[in-house]
Formats: C-alpha cells, structure tokens, sequence
C-alpha cells in the first residue's frame, strides 16, 4: 500500500506513520485488513504501534471471536453541543442556517441515480451527524440525531444545459439547508451529456475540512464496489471528549487566550496520549484542534495527541487534506460562508492540499504566553491583507508553490537568541507536489510535548498573483518577528 522496499522496512522500529503513512491511508489499510479477516482498528495504528506490535495484536485477536473493535452503537437521541458549535451559535451571524461545506465531483463513468441513493444512504447510516438537527430551546441551542428511518435520504437530479452550468444550481441550492427542520445536507446529481456531476454539501455545524475529505473517500469507496466496513466513534463520546479536553485547558477552540492562559492541563490528569478525541476516520465537528492534528500527522509529528493542542485559531477558510487512487475523480470545493467569504478550488485527485507548518523550538525556557500577543497581531494583520487581495480577484493561471521546506531562519535576522525554526522534513514524494493554498491564511497555534510552537499558514494560491503571494509572505514573516521580538523582550 505504501510502495515500499521491503529491506528498507524495520519491523521491530517501524510504524505505519514513520513509513510514510497518514491518517487516510491508515483508513484504507485498516479496511483492507477487515476484508481479509484481520482485526486491526484506526486506534492500533494512531497508538503508533511497530509492525511487528500490530502484526502480534493480529495474531492474539484472531482466535478471540468475542472482541468487537466497532465502536459502542449509537444510532440516535441528544448529544452535546461540542465548544465550537456553543462558539458558532454565539456569534452574530446573519443566517444560522447557510454555512455549507461543499464537494463537487466529476466522474468519467456516469452512475444511475439510484446507485447515487445507495452511496447517500450508506454515509447517512454510517456518519451520525448527517441525520443531525439543531432546536433552540429557552434560548439555548440542543443537538440531536435523528433514528435513519426519520430522516428519509433525498438525492436530487437535473440535467446541465451548459457543463458550467453547475455553479449555477450549486449557487440556487445552497439556501436550502435547515439545521432545525432539515436537509443539514445536500445531495445533487447533474448529468451534462456524457458527463456526470456529483454534489454533495454539508453544513459546518456538522462538518469541518477533515470530515469532508473523509467524505469524499468514503464516496469513492463505495463507487468502487466496496463498502464501508466500520462505524465510526458515537458523537456523543466525541462530544464530552471535546468538552473535557476544553475545560482541562481553560480554553474555548477558536478563541485566542488572554496572557497567561496558555498552560498545560494539570499534572494529575491522566494525559491519555490517543483518546477518541483523535478520532480522525469520522465526521469532526468544525473542530479546528481535530484539523490541527491531522495536518501535523502529514508532516510527520505522529506522536502529537489531543493534550498537546491546546489552542487553536478561528477558522475562516476552506482546507483539504485529500489524496485518493481508487477512482479517478476531479475534486472541486465551492460555496460561501456565512461570513461572506467565498472560495473556488480545483483539482485533480492525488493532488495534496496541506497545511505548511513552521515550527520555532524553545531553547531556553520562554514562556508560550508571552507570545500571544504576537499572534494575535500576526493573525489579524495576515488575515486582513490576503482578504483585501483576494476580494480584488486577482488570479493567477497555474498555482504555484511557496515553498516553506527549505530553511526560513528569521530568528537570525530578528536579532533573537534561544529560538531557531526547524526545517520541515518531509519525503521525496511530498516535496515533488505543489502545495496549494486556502483563501484566507489560517494561523494554527499550538502546543507540542512543552517545547515546540507549531505555526501554520496557508493560503489557496489560485487566488494571487505571485507578487501578491510575496506581499502576503513578507507580512507573515514580519508578524513572525514579531511574537521573536516579543519573546527577546521578556527574556
């Protein structure tokens, strides 16, 4: 699966994620593993257990015929709220209701409609929040989940007159999801001679990034004969993982700390290196901790758990991490957010959109705290200068990588002594792809074992020029030296 040299492979030392793996191909091999009767589940390999750990847990599980790696059943009923979707409805927003997550796919074999049923039917009964809904009762806002048979699956068709014509019914429909009475998704067939179109869209209350690609896997699995093997964690483990998570840090997801809130959880709580709260093969919940940690597990920090994010920023923007070979489909994200915000990418499947992380190591025992003023500046003064280029609509016709894998040693030229960025070591595959760019930088900061800052920017480079793309950079990096200077002034 993972194209290896067999003589290059250490059963006793090597794990799935040290051997290039990631989280969507650890999904694939576990479903494979299903196939043929071995019992492995998403959490043996999260664990970070050798080859050969995972090959002796194989052999002790497959005489035991009473283990059961699915998940505790969970098919309906409340569920609380998780701290971004209590963020989400305290915000002012014009139309609680028009936040859509958008996936659009272009197939080379057209499907009939009812076998489009049968692939929305079975990511309806394997993903809970599909069949979510949202009430507001005495002024509070309640989840709950619908049992299937409540929630009848409706896949609309239509017929293009022109293959553009997409983005216009994508534009007419998005208004039409419900978080209260229903659809919270959208399923579209759009059929345009011998091209066939498949839209499906989710609202962020019940989807983020992650979710999305993971939908699209899953869509792409079923569309290749195959089905989906497992059941993923009951969103209400998931929900109080989050809430004990958020309350252990004395921190909300999408808010940035006041000065000094930026502490490890107590010594007394158990750490728990792999709760559920990574559980990445399931629909995430606008949880830009869970997004965080998925976008550090591509650039190799295995070893990062839910204990260490303990902050993370606002997310504004569309992100994808998404790599396929199943089926050969074009994968295109559009739609606008309640914010007002609008973005447009294309690609073709197997083309990785990451994050680009930057991490700058404490040598000398800084506090974390004393950098959140800089981040804050960094956040608002990024954020504000790519909006103003992207609302301008300059484009450019093929997008281009910035490169952040070679060395950017800022703390140099910010005059700051016990910092130094470390370069992103990353494999040979990696670095020979482009990395494409969100609309609205996104700056992730967290926490990693006590000593190392994770910042993350990205942008969807489509949307700049290259000389818009330098701006954007060397605001970032001026931002940079800033949370340096801080740091070397409370030395």
């Amino acid at each position: 699966m993972l194209k290896l040299n067999p003589n290059r492979v250490h059963l006793q030392r090597d794990t799935f994620f040290t051997l290039g793996g990631n989280s969507l191909s650890a999904m694939h091999f576990v479903s494979r593993c299903k196939a043929d009767g071995i019992r492995l589940a998403m959490a043996d390999i999260n664990r970070g257990n050798t080859l050969a750990g995972l090959a002796k847990l194989a052999v002790e599980r497959a005489g035991d015929a009473t283990m059961d790696l699915q998940p505790p059943e969970f098919t309906h009923g409340p569920f609380s709220l998780t701290p971004v979707q209590r963020l989400y409805f305290s915000w002012d927003l014009t139309d609680l209701h028009q936040w859509p997550l958008p996936l659009l796919m272009k197939l080379t074999t057209p499907r009939s409609l009812d076998e489009w049923r049968g692939v929305v039917t079975s990511l309806v009964s394997r993903h809970d929040m599909m069949r979510a809904r949202f009430d507001q009762v005495d002024g509070e806002w309640q989840g709950r989940v619908l049992p299937i048979d409540e929630d009848p699956v409706v896949v609309n068709q239509c017929t293009l007159a022109a293959e553009t014509d997409y983005w216009r019914v994508i534009d007419e429909t998005h208004t039409m999801m419900n978080i209260t009475t229903g659809p919270i998704y959208l399923a579209y067939v759009m059929n345009y001679r011998d091209t066939q179109y498949f839209y499906l869209s989710l609202h962020h209350l019940i989807a983020d990034n992650t979710s999305m690609n993971i939908l699209a896997q899953d869509v792409s699995t079923l569309l290749s004969g195959q089905s989906l093997s497992y059941k993923t964690l009951p969103y209400p483990i998931w929900s109080q993982n989050l809430d004990g998570l958020s309350d252990r840090v004395s921190l909300k997801p999408g808010q940035l700390p006041t000065e000094g809130e930026l502490t490890l959880p107590p010594s007394d709580v158990d750490p728990t290196p792999h709760s559920p709260f990574i559980q990445r093969d399931q629909l995430v919940i606008s949880n830009l901790d869970a997004s965080t940690a998925f976008a550090l597990d591509q650039f190799g920090y295995c070893d990062i758990t839910a204990e260490d994010i303990i902050l993370t920023g606002l997310l504004l923007a569309y992100t994808d991490v998404f790599n396929c070979d199943s089926i050969p489909l074009q994968y295109t994200s559009h739609g606008r957010n309640a914010l007002g915000n609008s973005w447009d990418v294309s690609h073709t499947v197997g083309f990785f959109v990451n994050f680009c992380p930057i991490v700058l190591r404490r040598n000398e025992g800084n506090e974390l705290a004393s950098t959140v003023g800089g981040v804050q500046s960094v956040l608002r003064g990024v954020s504000d200068f790519a909006v103003k280029y992207m609302l301008s609509g300059q484009t450019m016709k093929s997008p281009i990588a910035y490169n952040f894998l070679g060395k950017h040693d800022i703390s140099d030229s910010a005059g700051t002594k016990g910092l130094e960025v470390i370069d992103i070591v990353a494999s040979d595959e990696f670095q020979e792809q482009r990395v494409n760019m969100d609309p609205i930088p996104l700056i992730f900061l967290a926490k990693y074992t006590g000593e190392c800052l994770p910042l993350m920017i990205s942008y969807e480079s489509s949307r700049y020029s290259e000389k818009c793309m330098s701006a954007v950079m060397e605001k970032w990096e001026e931002g940079v030296r800033h949370i340096l200077l801080q740091l070397k002034s409370q030395e």
